[in-house]
């Protein structure tokens, strides 16, 4: 379950699963702001907590599943694909347009 709430200094979102809590913070301003805040708590008590971009605060909330999975696994690939752009998994090769080429397409 997702809680959404509106109030300064209260979580953007609060997710359970699997005994772990995850929390979201729009920091400086709102989600324009540069920083955000997520907050992991983890069945055994260790808190960690995660500063990101603020636009990247629903990244965390979207794979929350795999960062539980590889905290399970002593491993951080969770927490690297909620903070990844997605560009740095492989190559963007631009082609050259081609006379006539119908761009609406």
């Amino acid at each position: 379950m997702i809680r959404e709430e509106g109030k300064e200094n209260s979580p953007a979102f609060e997710r359970d699963e699997r005994g772990y809590n995850i929390k979201g913070w729009y920091e400086g301003g709102g989600k324009d702001g540069k920083d955000g805040l997520i907050r992991l708590t983890c069945p055994d008590g260790i808190v960690k907590d995660l500063p990101c971009l603020s636009y990247k605060i629903w990244n965390f909330c979207a794979h929350f599943g795999d960062i539980i999975d590889g905290d399970i696994a002593k491993n951080n690939h969770g927490i690297r694909m909620a903070a990844s752009t997605g560009l740095e998994l492989g190559t963007i090769i631009i082609m050259p347009k081609k006379e006539g080429h119908d761009e609406t397409r």
